[in-house]
């Protein structure tokens, strides 16, 4: 009777632990799966800043014909005619405005 009672208590004993590293698991589970949301929306972000960076990049190695040295047409890169593809939101969050190409706009 003894050993019957003894393994009750170790069984149910197991099953208490089962059931908390059950718990454990599915917390920890979460929360793996909000920070690969984040780190998703982290890199998101980060690419958004590296095209902001090589933008600007573009604007200070091509600046404009009228601000360069002689205000000529020589040397104009195309920054000129860039327009940025990074806008707003309503959030005032930075988003991509994908345009197409000017060639895929015109027909022929």
């Amino acid at each position: 009777m003894e050993g019957d009672s003894e393994s009750r208590r170790i069984a149910q004993s197991l099953a208490v632990k089962v059931v908390e590293l059950e718990t454990e698991n599915l917390r920890l589970k979460e929360e793996v799966a909000g920070l690969a949301e984040s780190e998703k929306a982290l890199l998101s972000k980060n690419r958004l800043f590296e095209a902001k960076v090589l933008e600007l990049q573009a604007r200070l190695l091509y600046p404009p014909a009228s601000k360069q040295p002689g205000g000529g047409k020589q040397g104009a890169g195309p920054v000129p005619k860039f327009r940025s593809p990074f806008v707003n939101d309503e959030r005032g969050g930075l988003v991509y405005r994908f345009e197409r190409p000017e060639s895929a706009r015109r027909p022929g």
